[in-house]
């Protein structure tokens, strides 16, 4: 079984997130100005938050992951040392 990594995505790959919130029944689409921050084990994107400017502030939004991934992930999530950009 691969590693879960945890990256922050590129601009070219936004759509391929906004599938997957698609695919996992979120309708709150991806803005050019969102960071989005992204879990992959191998090649399969198992999760995805936003990060969003808002009204002067910075809002997380779209916090997913994908089903069947859920149980064991919020654990490596809290481990994980906090990506900065």
């Amino acid at each position: 079984m691969n590693e879960t990594t945890f990256r922050i995505a590129t601009q070219h790959e936004y759509q391929r997130v906004e599938a997957a919130y698609v695919a996992w029944g979120y309708r709150g689409g991806v803005a050019p100005a969102d960071v989005l921050y992204i879990a992959e084990r191998g090649e399969e994107l198992i999760g995805a938050v936003r990060r969003s400017p808002e009204h002067g502030t910075t809002v997380l939004r779209g916090m997913y992951v994908a089903p069947g991934e859920q149980r064991g992930l919020d654990v490596l999530v809290m481990r994980r040392p906090p990506l900065n950009r």
